[in-house]
């Protein structure tokens, strides 16, 4: 990591002893690796405290590991967004956003906190899945109905907004599963009410959820929640990754608008559009794979970007004004001139270079360290395509801890467990450029489009 931008990121945990642990973590050079877990359990929770904590670690992240700080990024909680507005203060030449991996799920909690009818179908759909769940009999009759037409069993996952993309998983289940449900529902209906066993409140629950089973509006509900949760799904997983770039967040964001956008004309609902930030507007025309072609000049000109990159030059820099080449390279850039002439930098040659690796990895930062580094352009583009946009490391840290921390092994330190865990990532993270850990199934949450 030493030599490279690094992006601080923080997050807190309760562990199975209670205690308040907050976790940084520093992600550079493609990496993500843990540096301090603090016990806050008796301190108190402010952004003063917490930006003297934030503060240390860039300090050593600096002098101990000889990253180069080029950010921040949190949660959006009231401390957390407030030290890192203090610390943005302190520091103006630091990039400091939201975690979007976090933004992401918060629409999610919205979403369904702000419809009712949603709320209902999924609260329908969670007492349906945790009933089968907890009787053994009535989820053996399910599997049986379901060995009559399929060859692998599938079982009812349960939505939990703490563990992301499982809303958006749990109802394509459910919905999958709508011929099996209804099957044993019409075949063993008597034979479901005595699964639930003798006492009357039992039974009761047992015909309750026979009736949801039913009720047609709960299937015809939940086909709109699927389509409307399943972008969301997409997002989640493509802003959690260890390199989000700010490029990223905003073709997912941009995705979003227009996914919803349409459903909201069709339903005869208006939207507006909300100003993107300078840093993901510069970030992704400095992306040599998209550039300025995904930009509509009469929204934004190019005029107005050239400005906003400037002006980010001289902040990330610390520059009381840009070299006297930058106007000429950014117009370079901009028209394919020069060092950036097609001879030298030919997006479909650089994009096809990609593809024909075993596993497709478009990184523009590639592009760019392969360019003259003292161009000014080149260390504004590394720059801010180094910089992360989440703080999900965080996430996978305390995921690691859980399996460590249990129950039985409650006596564990925060100390102790912290080391155990960032052996294990790192016997993970070797492993993985070793080649010794089974590819990851790719992740569907749609159904492939037939062949023509």
């Amino acid at each position: 990591m030493a030599g490279h931008y690094g992006t601080l990121q923080c997050d807190g945990w309760k562990n199975v002893k209670k205690n308040h642990l907050l976790a940084f973590m520093v992600s550079a050079a493609g990496e993500v690796r843990c540096t301090h877990v603090h016990n806050v359990s008796a301190a108190r929770k402010n952004a003063t405290a917490l930006l003297d904590m934030m503060k240390d670690e860039l300090g050593y992240n600096e002098a101990t590991l000889g990253v180069v700080n080029i950010g921040a990024c949190s949660d959006a909680s009231g401390e957390s967004r407030a030290a890192r507005s203090r610390l943005l203060a302190q520091m103006p030449h630091l990039l400091v956003v939201d975690c979007y991996s976090h933004q992401i799920q918060l629409i999610v909690g919205d979403y369904l906190k702000k419809n009712p009818t949603v709320s209902l179908h999924i609260q329908q759909l969670t007492d349906v899945a945790n009933w089968f769940n907890n009787h053994s009999f009535a989820l053996g009759l399910l599997a049986r109905e379901q060995a009559t037409t399929r060859t692998i069993i599938l079982v009812l996952l349960m939505p939990n907004l703490t563990r992301w993309t499982t809303h958006s998983l749990s109802v394509d289940r459910f919905l999958d599963l709508e011929g099996d449900l209804k099957s044993v529902v019409a075949k063993q209906e008597a034979n479901l009410v005595v699964a639930a066993g003798t006492k009357a409140k039992a039974k009761a629950k047992a015909r309750e959820i026979i009736g949801y089973i039913k009720n047609e509006s709960l299937w015809n509900g939940l086909r709109p929640i699927s389509e409307h949760l399943q972008p969301l799904a997409v997002a989640s997983l493509a802003t959690q990754g260890i390199d989000t770039r700010p490029d990223i967040v905003i073709l997912v964001l941009g995705k979003l608008y227009k996914i919803y956008s349409d459903i909201l004309q069709r339903d005869g609902t208006k939207t507006e559009a909300n100003s993107a930030h300078p840093l993901f507007i510069c970030a992704l025309y400095l992306n040599p794979l998209v550039s300025f072609q995904i930009f509509n000049g009469n929204v934004i000109p190019p005029l107005a970007i050239w400005g906003m990159c400037a002006k980010l030059y001289k902040r990330v820099f610390r520059a009381e004004v840009v070299p006297d080449c930058f106007a000429t390279e950014i117009r370079d850039y901009h028209y394919h001139r020069g060092a950036f002439s097609d001879e030298f930098w030919n997006s479909d040659f650089l994009a096809a270079l990609y593809a024909e690796q075993a596993i497709p990895l478009q990184d523009p930062l590639e592009i760019w360290r392969a360019h003259y580094q003292q161009n000014p352009i080149t260390k504004l583009a590394v720059l801010i395509l180094s910089f992360v946009c989440n703080s999900a490391g965080c996430e996978r840290l305390f995921s690691t801890k859980g399996d460590i921390h249990t129950k039985k092994r409650n006596r564990l330190g925060p100390q102790k467990v912290r080391d155990t865990a960032v052996v294990k990532m790192d016997i993970r993270r070797e492993h993985a450029q070793r080649g010794l850990v089974r590819q990851r199934l790719k992740r569907r949450f749609m159904k492939e489009p037939a062949p023509t």
